[in-house]
């Protein structure tokens, strides 16, 4: 997927790669700030494997709540997101979720938060979530 997302990153759209349960790998692309892979596959999509892009100005550094949807509705085996600046996954093959240290009483800090309610997220539905710097 890594080659893909070298791709996809640079688009001025939204751009996916799916991998289906069969092998077989489709690239989608979508409109300025966002990509449908369930309204092209439906409920082919359960069980597969997508990357997709974040374009910076027009979403966050995160997984959207469009996307945590789209892995939970259809038990992807694998989400992942890249943008300028990161790369992300939700992985149902790990329950690896890294530690994030968060008070909301403490600080305001967006991305801190967002990140903080992905890993929670993950935890509790016994999946693995990872996010770092490219």
């Amino acid at each position: 997927m890594k080659k893909h997302e070298d791709e996809i990153v640079k688009q001025k759209h939204g751009s996916a790669v799916v991998v289906m349960k069969s092998g077989e790998v489709y690239r989608v692309d979508g409109a300025k700030n966002r990509v449908y892979p369930d309204y092209v596959f439906e409920d082919e999509l359960i069980g597969s494997s997508i990357t997709h892009n974040h374009l910076i100005e027009e979403t966050t550094f995160f997984f959207s709540d469009d996307d945590s949807a789209l892995f939970e509705h259809f038990k992807l085996r694998l989400l992942r997101q890249v943008d300028e600046q990161y790369a992300s996954v939700l992985d149902r093959d790990s329950e690896v979720v890294e530690p994030i240290d968060f008070n909301p009483r403490e600080s305001k800090d967006f991305e801190q938060y967002w990140n903080s309610k992905l890993s929670k997220r993950a935890k509790d539905g016994a999946y693995g979530y990872k996010r770092h710097k490219k």
